[in-house]
């Protein structure tokens, strides 16, 4: 089974937070580091959460750098998320050498093509060419179209 996690750069001081992903009723986006332990309160409806607080701390994060984990790892094993910048670089008959962003789109995530509306499944992108460089909201300017 695919490891479901996120990240967000927190509010308070823009570093990233990893975790699960809940949302306020204040329409922020919460995430908690807790991936082994959750303990559900039992009032029914509306039920709230409970975190141990000296294991699991919740941080608000700005919900537009929210992304998810794709369950991929680029050559060095590194965690491949959605907003990822990617280098891709190869041999095939050719040399290829370019960047592209990871995206989520119509229940697949993928890498987004040259003319930003093709994007290729990334499942099909071979392991050893692919490399996370970067992400588009600390590394704008490695997106080269």
């Amino acid at each position: 089974m695919r490891e479901i996690k996120f990240r967000g750069k927190r509010i308070n001081d823009g570093d990233w937070a990893y975790g699960y992903l809940f949302h306020s009723k204040h329409g922020t986006a919460i995430l908690v580091n807790c991936y082994e332990y959750l303990e559900k309160s039992e009032v029914g409806y509306g039920s709230s959460w409970h975190f141990p607080s000296e294991l699991y701390t919740p941080y608000e994060v700005d919900p537009s750098t929210v992304g998810q984990y794709t369950g991929l790892k680029d050559k060095n094993e590194t965690d491949i998320y959605e907003d990822d910048i990617l280098r891709v670089k190869g041999t095939n008959g050719f040399t290829f050498d370019y960047n592209r962003v990871v995206k989520f789109e119509n229940g697949v995530f993928g890498i987004q093509g040259q003319d930003l509306r093709n994007h290729e499944n990334i499942s099909i992108a071979i392991k050893s060419l692919i490399e996370v460089i970067g992400n588009i909201h600390d590394n704008p300017e490695r997106v080269k179209v």
